[in-house]
């Protein structure tokens, strides 16, 4: 295994079958692993690497940007020098094959998991466009609370890692049919564990707002498991999951024909109220 630091060195290491090359830029800032390696030179100064897998996935790892990405078939990096910094920046990685992106934040991990996976970095905003069968998987550290998204194609904005104060790296997500989103909390001192697991047509996510929400629209259906309130809404064609900060799901909104239903989530009542408020633990009828 031959490992080489960037700039000069890389052009003359990288070369068509040296195998499981390990490459960085910036003082180890960004690193880059494939069995075999092929680089381009732009007119615009950009260099354009394509990584192939060798004893293991070909990758990229940015720390600047958060980010982790593997691929078993073929990974594309796109780099460009800042003029400013003299810094190499990443501005596109493109992936095949069993793709895994990892993205940290300080309190949090979002793995997005797909066929095919590009990222784009942005100036407010970074961009994971993804095909085939898509899932998203958030878990909040701090809260011990998962949020699983899943569907087939996809796309997912986010912040970028040097905004510290934003938390939560994904802005919004939309996904296609056929949808699932599954709010998994385990038990704390305030909230009992419990499970609610959505499906539909569509799935658009809200970071941006106060509070976040999840939008599942066409043929939704909800059911909560291992809940105080738990049960099943059917026959929807409109949901919406209001999420806090930490992924704490604080209200139900369900909408369709014939069906309206509000739950609001609430701590163990003596009462015995039934699930989602309705009668029966039937949702409540217009």
């Amino acid at each position: 295994m031959k490992t080489f630091a960037c700039l000069g060195l890389l052009a003359l290491l990288a070369l068509p079958g040296r195998a499981d090359v390990n490459g960085s830029f910036n003082g180890g800032d960004i690193t880059l692993y494939g069995g075999k390696q092929y680089i381009d030179f732009g007119p615009d100064g950009t260099q354009t690497l394509r990584l192939l897998p060798g004893t293991r996935p070909a990758e990229i790892v940015s720390k600047t940007d958060g980010l982790t990405l593997t691929a078993t078939t073929e990974l594309r990096v796109v780099l460009k020098q800042n003029q400013k910094t003299k810094r190499q920046e990443l501005v596109r990685a493109s992936a095949k094959g069993n793709v895994r992106v990892t993205l940290r934040d300080s309190k949090s991990t979002t793995v997005v998991t797909a066929p095919t996976i590009t990222f784009e970095a942005g100036t407010d905003a970074d961009t994971l466009r993804a095909t085939g069968a898509v899932k998203i998987d958030s878990n909040d550290e701090v809260g011990k609370r998962t949020l699983d998204l899943s569907g087939t194609d996809g796309v997912v904005s986010l912040r970028p890692v040097r905004d510290r104060k934003a938390g939560d790296r994904i802005r919004t997500a939309t996904l296609e049919s056929p949808v699932r989103i599954a709010v998994d909390q385990a038990k704390t001192t305030t909230d009992a564990a419990g499970k609610y697991v959505v499906t539909g047509d569509k799935l658009r996510l809200d970071a941006l707002t106060s509070p976040r929400t999840a939008t599942v629209t066409g043929n939704v259906k909800i059911v909560s498991t291992g809940v105080e309130q738990g049960g099943t809404i059917d026959g929807v064609r409109t949901l919406i999951l209001s999420l806090n900060a930490e992924n704490k799901l604080t209200a139900i909104e369900a909408s369709g024909e014939p069906v309206t239903s509000t739950y609001v989530p609430r701590n163990r009542s003596k009462s015995g109220s039934p699930p989602f408020g309705g009668p029966g633990g039937k949702s409540r009828p217009q």
